[in-house]
């Protein structure tokens, strides 16, 4: 009996240690079938993404580094997996680092390419003007509401030059509204014809302070004809 017992035992311990290889060996499939799953998607939305702009006509000049290794790994692993599921205990190249690593690494810098060059797209159709400038203007009453309004178009254009647009067509399409609005908005400010020697001396009354001597006459009477002289307070 004792020894029917020890054998109906043994046998479920040997059962049971087939099972738990059998479970460690499905979690390790399991755990590269999701890396490799995660990478490839990776790659896929990363190929969406330039289509995408570049289609809308944002040029991405991106070349992978060592496409065409990358290439001839997946296209190996591809068969060796339909030929024998078990390939992924030992494949034909080290997974981690000469595949999933560098597909990881590609995304970044597809990432990195694709911000620059949706930056300098809107960059040439849309800069906001020098903070230096507009801080020197809004010191002028009269021009406050449209630095302000200048101010507010710089801020959302800032926001989304720093993101990589789902809707790129949507984005250039808002794009061309704030250039537009950018446009106005400063042309109510330049439609007083401000002689560079103003804004000088509006840059420096706003810094660390201008002194008399950078007050000329021109730059006087330029304040006068536009009823500007109040605004101004010397202080020692």
């Amino acid at each position: 009996m004792l020894l029917e017992r020890s054998a109906s035992l043994a046998e479920k311990i040997n059962n049971y240690n087939k099972i738990r290889a059998v479970a460690k060996e499905a979690k390790q499939y399991e755990t590269r079938a999701s890396q490799i799953e995660v990478a490839a998607r990776a790659v896929a939305d990363l190929h969406t993404k330039i289509l995408a702009l570049r289609r809308a006509g944002v040029p991405v000049a991106f070349v992978p580094t060592d496409g065409a290794g990358l290439e001839q790994r997946a296209k190996a692993l591809r068969e060796a997996l339909a030929a024998d599921p078990r390939i992924l205990e030992n494949p034909p190249f080290d997974l981690k680092y000469q595949f999933l690593d560098r597909l990881n690494a590609l995304a970044q810098s597809a990432d990195k390419m694709m911000l620059t060059a949706w930056q300098n797209f809107v960059d040439e159709r849309a800069t906001p003007h020098s903070e230096d400038i507009l801080t020197a203007l809004h010191a002028v009453p009269q021009f406050r509401p449209s630095v302000e309004r200048l101010r507010a178009i710089g801020a959302e254009l800032n926001v989304m030059r720093n993101a990589i647009p789902t809707d790129a067509v949507g984005a250039i399409e808002r794009l061309s509204r704030l250039s537009s609005k950018l446009s106005s908005a400063w042309a109510e400010i330049t439609t007083e014809d401000i002689p560079q020697d103003v804004i000088r001396f509006l840059k420096g009354c706003t810094g660390g302070g201008a002194p008399l001597s950078s007050l000329t006459e021109s730059i006087h009477s330029w304040f006068k004809d536009k009823n500007l002289l109040g605004v101004f307070r010397v202080r020692i």
